[in-house]
């Protein structure tokens, strides 16, 4: 926990210091996992060339401060392919009412939300996504991070696991145009998280995301 008290004593944004802290409790060993052989399948779906990937929630956890809740820390993934696959996932709980021109009819809020590799089962995640969208995984391993800009389909996410919490992620760098754009869908309530496919389109830029090679 010392990782969390120097987080603490940091002169910095309210945002960075619960992403630090999400990223603190995703990556402690205090996070349990289940036997391997107890873990649920990997769901693909493939229907007029989309791809939707269903992932289990392994593990949940809220993440608090001071005795107020900053945030989630999730376990995703299950076995594909014959093999384990695990990503971690933060998701903070401050959420922003997006600013969109012109106003759509309804609102929508925005946060961002942190993928964090999982050791090798990480890797294996990501190749098996590579694989399921056609693209050559050889070598491919997890990045240690990814950041995704999340905005809420016209509904309020808030607080997450009340419902199923419908996301797009956009993959942006430096603020600039999005690269990249896939659909979540957290559902805490069932233990699952689904990743929707926008556009075929944007399958490179994803995996290139998610992974580097070594």
């Amino acid at each position: 926990m010392s990782m969390l008290k120097t987080l603490a004593g940091l002169k910095i944004g309210r945002s960075a210091f619960v992403r630090g802290l999400l990223i603190c409790v995703v990556l402690s060993p205090l996070v349990a996992m289940p036997q391997n052989s107890n873990l649920p399948s990997v769901l693909t779906r493939v229907e007029d060339g989309w791809v939707d990937v269903s992932l289990a929630i392994l593990e949940h956890q809220s993440v608090e401060h001071e005795g107020v809740k900053v945030g989630d820390a999730l376990v995703i993934g299950g076995t594909w392919d014959g093999e384990t696959v695990r990503m971690n996932v933060g998701i903070p709980s401050d959420w922003e009412e997006a600013k969109m021109t012109p106003p759509p009819p309804m609102k929508s809020w925005s946060t961002l939300i942190s993928f964090l590799r999982a050791g090798t089962s990480s890797d294996r995640f990501v190749r098996a996504l590579a694989r399921q969208y056609q693209i050559p995984d050889e070598g491919l391993q997890a990045k240690q991070e990814v950041v995704f800009d999340a905005l809420s389909l016209f509904e309020d996410p808030r607080p997450i696991g009340a419902k199923p919490v419908r996301l797009k992620l956009f993959l942006t760098q430096g603020g600039r145009l999005s690269r990249g754009e896939v659909y979540l869908t957290i559902d805490l309530q069932n233990k699952l998280v689904k990743l929707h496919e926008k556009d075929p389109e944007y399958r490179m830029s994803i995996i290139e995301a998610l992974s580097d090679r070594p």
